[in-house]
């Protein structure tokens, strides 16, 4: 028999390995600022490529989230394919790993929805000896609530001013010792943390916005068609992506704008290096892409209102009623 002293732990009272299941975290001023804290680890440990997807947009106002931190490093710049609803070409992935040099693969989970073919991307880059990173701008809910997104990767960063009611904060995640380290040690920024919300909660009305919005859309199918139809039911939308089918997108987001439904198209305006003749799907997608707000103030019963808008708007456009609006 053994000792006291020597009594064989079968199961501790409680948790007591602080590595197992780690997932460091820090605040920074926005999700491009992580994300620049990323690539300068990356780049101070040798690395030589970024291989973004080519789905990134700019604005005159704001700029590019994903392009502008890239362009102030000294790393090298690719691009991998995306199909018309924002799929992974894995082909076209694997072909570009296969150059060989150190390299950092982004996979972006679009609009909150985790990327088609992404969990594959990040075996394919890891294979590789890529470092990978998970842009969860639009996803932080789906992989804090939902749990179906940023755990593959070496880390992943948050964008908290596009899910929560603040104007400004971001947040990079690693998954504990390694790549990311160094990182976080630049962060630090003073701005609300996302645990100061019930995420929850917030999780469950988006989800909600989203179904009663997508169920209610069905009779103007004719001239929006939904970007997905088989969102995981974990997943939580930053907001809801449609194809406008027949109108002018621009000014049907004038439209929509003017009569007090909040609209986006993202990303309207794709970087230059994203040329037409390499990357077809991405332009065609860039120049019909709505999106509709499903946030946590949109309330239940303002979403037929919603509805009734965007079918006026479209009948304003077949008219020729919209006062001539961003032709």
């Amino acid at each position: 028999a053994k000792m006291d002293g020597d009594i064989e732990k079968i199961a501790t009272k409680k948790a007591t390995v602080p590595e197992a299941y780690s997932r460091p975290w820090a605040l920074f001023d926005n999700a491009r600022s992580g994300f620049a804290a990323l690539l300068r680890e990356f780049e101070a440990d040798g690395g030589r490529r970024v291989l973004l997807p080519a789905y990134i947009g700019w604005s005159a106002k704001e700029g590019s989230g994903l392009w502008d931190p890239v362009r102030s490093t000294g790393l090298e710049l690719s691009f991998y394919r995306l199909d018309r609803r924002l799929g992974v070409d894995l082909d076209h992935l694997r072909d570009r790993l296969s150059a060989g040099a150190s390299t950092m693969v982004l996979v972006v989970h679009y609009f909150g929805r985790p990327a088609e073919g992404g969990r594959e991307a990040v075996a394919l880059a890891r294979g590789a000896g890529a470092i990978v990173v998970e842009d969860e701008a639009h996803a932080m809910l789906s992989d804090v609530v939902g749990g179906i997104c940023g755990r593959d990767g070496h880390a992943a960063f948050f964008s908290l001013h596009k899910l929560l009611p603040q104007a400004q904060g971001g947040m990079v995640v690693t998954k504990g010792p390694g790549f990311g380290e160094r990182a976080l040690d630049q962060g630090g920024a003073v701005v609300a943390e996302p645990w100061s919300w019930d995420l929850r909660a917030i999780a469950d009305v988006r989800r909600r916005n989203a179904r009663c919005l997508a169920d209610a859309m069905l009779p103007l199918a004719e001239d929006l068609e939904p970007l997905w139809t088989d969102w995981d039911e974990r997943a939580v939308p930053q907001t809801l992506p449609f194809i406008v089918k027949r109108a002018n997108r621009d000014r049907l987001y004038e439209e929509l704008n003017s009569r007090g439904v909040g609209a986006v198209s993202l990303y309207h305006t794709l970087v230059d290096p994203i040329v037409r003749e390499e990357f077809p799907d991405a332009h065609w997608l860039a120049r019909r892409i709505i999106n509709l707000p499903v946030h946590q103030d949109v309330r239940e019963e303002d979403i037929p209102k919603v509805v009734a808008v965007l079918g006026e708007a479209l009948e304003a456009l077949r008219t020729g009623s919209d006062g001539g609006r961003a032709s």
